[in-house]
């Protein structure tokens, strides 16, 4: 008995609706030293960032990711992740106790580790100078910022954290009552490749660009941001926006909580 043709299209229509109905569990990242959870595109961020920081230290570096273990919480999948970190001398003479021979593999140290966390290290002291150039051809230095409270994102145009926090960061910029606070992006890309990117993405902050050395000297992971108060301290550093489990929108209490601790 063959079944006629329009009820094995509606067959196939219903088990289509089916799996679309059907949700996977969301799936998130942290580490044993760190409960901070992230997405996969984060941490692809993160991994993006350290390749840029060990190239500004002279190395050629492999990133390899491993998932060691897995929980379940809550409802989703909650993975235990490590990085492992190899690295090729390529034009930096290093010393005897960091490597064997300019052509042997490295096996990173604490001190390539402590690169994960030195965004951290500028809390509580004053914003490290800088004398770098608006997008529009100025410059703006640290000692202009001084006076008035200021938040400083770090982010660059492919860092896809970076682009979903955007629409957050433009609507705390622009909400009425934080006009007393100054809102600043600073990336380490040249206008070429900013400006176009601008041109379809809306990202209302002063944009500072081209500030390789400075970003890369704050931290090596995407985004963060910097909240500095008005007499030039970085009083607290936030490493993008979590992701509200209940709604999966971006959750802007601490920024927000941040902005007042900067007013003092």
């Amino acid at each position: 008995m063959r079944f006629p043709l329009f009820t094995a299209l509606a067959t196939v229509l219903l088990l289509t609706s089916c799996n679309t109905e059907k949700q996977e569990p969301e799936m998130l990242y942290r580490t044993e030293a760190d409960p901070t959870l992230y997405t996969m595109k984060q941490l692809d961020s993160i991994t993006e960032g350290i390749k840029a920081e060990a190239e500004k230290m002279g190395l050629d570096m492999e990133v390899d990711l491993k998932l060691t273990d897995s929980v379940v919480e809550d409802g989703r999948i909650i993975w235990n992740y490590a990085y492992e970190l190899n690295a090729k001398v390529v034009d930096m003479k290093m010393n005897d106790d960091a490597l064997a021979s300019d052509e042997d593999d490295l096996r990173i140290t604490d001190e390539m580790d402590a690169m994960f966390d030195k965004h951290n290290s500028l809390v509580g002291k004053p914003l490290p100078a800088f004398s770098e150039q608006l997008l529009d051809g100025s410059t703006i230095t640290n000692e202009n910022l001084m006076g008035k409270p200021t938040v400083i994102n770090l982010w660059f145009t492919t860092c896809k954290p970076c682009i979903e926090e955007m629409p957050a960061l433009n609507d705390i910029a622009t909400v009425d009552g934080n006009d007393d606070i100054r809102f600043i992006a600073m990336t380490y890309e040249s206008a070429k490749q900013v400006k176009p990117f601008l041109e379809s993405t809306e990202f209302v902050y002063e944009q500072v660009i081209g500030a390789k050395k400075w970003v890369l000297d704050a931290t090596m992971v995407f985004p963060v941001t910097l909240f500095v108060d008005s007499a030039g301290t970085v009083v607290e550093v936030q490493l993008g926006m979590p992701v509200d489990k209940n709604t999966g929108e971006l959750d802007t209490t601490e920024f927000v909580a941040a902005l007042d601790r900067i007013r003092g």
